[in-house]
């Protein structure tokens, strides 16, 4: 398996995403297996970014917008700007 090398400041978004991701895991999701909540994030986020995308394909595509959009539902939309989500 080939990993990707990451820039810093694409590093540092990703885990703030996570960061933000877990605090409302551990506050809504608390009875869910983390697998079960991955899921549902994925999901949300892939079909708002299928719906944006002319693109097809049996993988989860996830877009910016589609990471805005989970934010946004789960009032965590101030807590990153866009910028850092691209």
């Amino acid at each position: 398996q080939c990993r990707r090398q990451l820039s810093m400041s694409c590093e540092q978004s990703i885990n703030k995403l996570n960061e933000i991701l877990e605090e409302y895991r551990a506050n809504n999701y608390r009875q869910t297996f983390p697998k079960r909540f991955q899921k549902d994030i994925i999901k949300a986020a892939s079909k708002i970014s299928s719906n944006n995308s002319s693109a097809q394909s049996d993988g989860a595509i996830i877009s910016a917008e589609g990471i805005e959009h989970v934010l946004n539902n789960i009032s965590a939309g101030h807590k990153m700007p866009r910028i850092e989500i691209e």
